[in-house]
């Protein structure tokens, strides 16, 4: 019996935990921090504490421009670079 990922049906091996591929948790996660940094002034080490996430995919999603920090009242946080896009428009 093969077990799929219920959302994007990605093979998943049979001793799998989850019903959900790492890739979209990660994806469902990306939306809801995305959703909280814009509301929030944090750091990278506040969202990986606030989402129960590693850090690392924090910073991963600030590697590949997801999320940029900015710098707001002598203090280094970030914020979605798609905000920041539409901003200019």
């Amino acid at each position: 019996m093969s077990k799929y990922c219920i959302k994007c049906n990605k093979l998943l091996p049979i001793s799998y935990q989850d019903n959900t591929c790492i890739d979209c948790i990660k994806e469902e996660t990306f939306q809801k921090v995305k959703e909280y940094i814009m509301n929030n002034n944090v750091t990278e080490f506040d969202v990986a504490k606030e989402f129960n996430i590693p850090l690392r995919w924090v910073s991963e999603w600030i590697k590949k421009d997801r999320i940029q920090y900015r710098v707001q009242e002598n203090k280094i946080t970030f914020d979605d670079l798609i905000s920041i896009t539409h901003k200019k428009n």
